[in-house]
């Protein structure tokens, strides 16, 4: 294998987990950061493949998306359906959450909201 060829296949790894992982998240960077407890600029150069990261750093990452470290690292095709598994139930969460606040506030609440 060519000098630099496996950090830059773990960096593209990397990136694309973690722009998929927070997209279907619906975070921003700066959210991402603030739950995995790293600096936004962290989270940017992540997915922008411009620096490597620590190992620190990505089981950070991993622990804020709920899915193990390595998964961070391996080939997109196998590790979104992992982090779909793990998303999936915090999206219908949010959706039923959501349901539940519009409901709230088309008939306001006990309170008198509205």
């Amino acid at each position: 294998m060519p000098k630099g060829t496996a950090d830059k296949e773990s960096r593209h790894f990397l990136s694309s987990n973690t722009i998929y992982a927070r997209t279907l998240l619906g975070m921003t960077q700066e959210q991402l950061a603030e739950l995995a407890e790293l600096d936004r600029t962290q989270i940017s150069a992540i997915e922008r493949m411009v620096s490597g990261a620590s190992v620190d750093s990505v089981a950070r990452l991993a622990r804020a998306i709920g899915v193990h470290t390595y998964v961070m690292l391996m080939p997109p095709s196998q590790a979104h359906p992992l982090i779909i598994a793990v998303v999936e139930p915090k999206m219908q969460k949010k959706v039923v959450d959501g349901d539940v606040e519009r409901k709230k506030l088309r008939h306001g609440s006990k309170r008198g909201v509205l």
